[in-house]
């Protein structure tokens, strides 16, 4: 009768993380989005981070307008001049306009930010019709470098950001936070007002606490 090998038991564990981490290496993409009644989205992060650990977080999306259509968003893009990350349109079309909790962010500066609310794309009766964005960087003038994009507010009139001066390694947008605050008195220098927060989206929703 053949009899089944049994492994040392700290080669088993051994065997059992490398399994979970080749799990994690396998996705083909590192935020993966399920959504319920609730309007709750859990953002799986599996992103390494610089010591070598697996960031996780769970983000909950409140009060969401309803989903913009993909004409709408491409007409959007076709204005700004430039194409959005899949990640934040998956998110920004399925919590249009919405509220994550948490939504504190700690990256970039000491005080931090506080993440208040995804700009909403469009939305019925909306008066922007689909450029609220756009409207946003029209009002802001030159306050604003050239190349950056506002998608998020927090409670006092600030923006994040994606710069698009400053690709990461896979060409997305770096996150940059826009602080009224520290605006130049003279107005010659927009990017006094900026602060660079993280290379991508993902890494932004990610830190939320």
């Amino acid at each position: 009768m053949h009899q089944q090998k049994v492994l040392p038991p700290l080669f088993s564990q051994f065997a059992f993380a490398a399994r979970r981490i080749l799990e994690k290496i396998s996705k083909d993409h590192w935020i993966r989005g399920s959504s319920t009644d609730k309007h709750l989205i859990m953002l799986e992060l599996g992103k390494i981070d610089g010591e070598g650990a697996i960031m996780k977080n769970s983000v909950e999306w409140l009060f969401p307008k309803p989903s913009p259509t993909d004409s709408t968003v491409d007409h959007l893009e076709a204005l700004v001049g430039y194409k959005f990350p899949q990640s934040y349109k998956d998110v920004a079309c399925n919590y249009n306009g919405a509220y994550p909790k948490p939504s504190e962010c700690l990256l970039g500066r000491p005080q931090g930010m506080s993440f208040n609310n995804l700009i909403a794309i469009s939305f019925p009766g909306d008066e922007f019709n689909g450029e609220r964005i756009c409207e946003i960087i029209k009002g802001l003038g030159g306050r604003l470098p050239k190349n950056v994009v506002p998608f998020a507010a927090d409670p006092a009139g600030n923006y994040f950001c994606f710069d698009f001066n400053r690709l990461s390694g896979n060409s997305e947008p770096s996150i940059v936070f826009w602080d009224h605050e520290d605006e130049d008195p003279e107005q010659h220098d927009p990017w006094m007002a900026v602060t660079f927060i993280c290379d991508s989206f993902e890494r932004l929703i990610a830190s939320l606490k």
